[in-house]
């Protein structure tokens, strides 16, 4: 629907922003997110994102605000029943 279309380009402009950014936190080592089974549903995805993310902004201290941002929308999306359109 339109709010996971919202939701969705949100976080790809915070992706771009932050890929964009020239800092050491955009170079520590995270767990990769997509090796998972074949039968990881995208909700499941989203959460372990989430995950991820949470650990970064909370022990890291790298960019608080986006990342935070950025967990909102994963967790929101987790939540969500809509399907996620392949380009």
């Amino acid at each position: 629907g339109h709010k996971c279309d919202i939701t969705l380009q949100e976080i790809i402009k915070t992706l771009n922003i932050l890929t964009a950014r020239k800092n050491l936190c955009m170079e520590l080592p995270v767990e990769d997110v997509f090796a998972t089974t074949k039968n990881t549903t995208e909700k499941e995805t989203f959460c372990r994102a989430g995950t991820v993310l949470r650990h970064i902004y909370r022990y890291h201290k790298c960019f608080n605000k986006p990342l935070s941002g950025l967990h909102r929308n994963l967790s929101s999306m987790a939540n969500m029943t809509c399907s996620v359109n392949e380009a």
